[in-house]
């Protein structure tokens, strides 16, 4: 997954780097705003995001867990002895959907981060303009 490792460090590196004087604040204001969106679709895309991931991840081992269940009922099973059954035979899949998760939400956090530091530095910028009597146009 190196395009998730580029994004983070990006998204370290920025959070971390410091702005001290207003062409910083402008260069990484733009460059936290991009990459906001870069997340924010690396996330929610439909296709392959994060979280689309998850979620297809989570109904994959709902399924074969449900399927499951049903060929044990058929077999003489009873329904605690097949869940017990299914659950534990498709346990790889349910890790599967557990890290699919974790992934979507670390990757939320990250995002959670980039904007607030982006929203921060906003603050900052409007504070510089305000102490230098605003900006000229």
């Amino acid at each position: 997954m190196s395009e998730w490792s580029d994004l983070r460090d990006r998204a370290e590196a920025l959070v971390e780097q410091g702005a001290l004087d207003p062409v910083t604040i402008a260069r990484t204001l733009h460059h936290l705003s991009m990459l906001g969106l870069e997340l924010t679709a690396f996330i929610g895309d439909t296709d392959t995001g994060l979280l689309a991931k998850a979620s297809e991840a989570e109904l994959d081992y709902d399924a074969r867990r449900a399927k499951m269940i049903d060929d044990l009922l058929g077999g003489g099973f009873t329904l605690t002895r097949a869940r017990e059954r299914a659950s534990h035979s498709l346990r790889e899949f349910r890790r599967e959907a557990e890290q699919s998760k974790l992934a979507a939400d670390y990757a939320k956090g990250v995002l959670a981060s980039v904007n607030r530091r982006h929203f921060e530095l906003m603050n900052v910028g409007k504070h510089v303009d305000a102490a230098i009597g605003g900006r000229r146009g």
